[in-house]
């Protein structure tokens, strides 16, 4: 089936990041037909409510990936600036995509975290 343009992939768990678990994000991917894909760590219920409510201007991270169609790999710079750390590095998302569904390895290159994460696809109102 392939990367899904029309709408986001939302992670199935949030994201806990050390907080209480109502202030735990969810975690958002929007993938572009030019190999730009987007990521947000988003708090609240998803989805969010449409498709602009999250977009590259609002979003934590904006990176290229590269897929055969099954195997997905994604890679975000981080600039020394925003990352707050003094240094540029990557974060990068490994992984399949399973019907409407992706299996991902997470691992920031920042502070050397990692886990796995799964995504579910949902089609959201273009909000227009």
């Amino acid at each position: 089936m392939g990367i899904r343009f029309d709408g986001v992939y939302i992670s199935k768990q949030p994201v806990d990041f050390g907080m209480r678990i109502e202030d735990q994000p969810y975690a958002y991917l929007r993938f572009y037909d030019d190999g730009t894909v987007i990521q947000s760590d988003i708090p609240g219920i998803p989805p969010a409510t449409t498709l602009d409510s999250f977009n590259p201007t609002n979003c934590r991270y904006k990176g290229r990936y590269m897929t055969d169609g099954y195997y997905l790999k994604c890679v975000f710079p981080v600039s020394a600036e925003s990352s707050g750390s003094g240094r540029d590095s990557t974060v990068e998302e490994e992984g399949q995509i399973v019907g409407n569904e992706l299996q991902v390895h997470h691992i920031s290159y920042l502070n050397n975290f990692s886990y796995d994460e799964e995504y579910r696809f949902a089609v959201l109102n273009s909000g227009r």
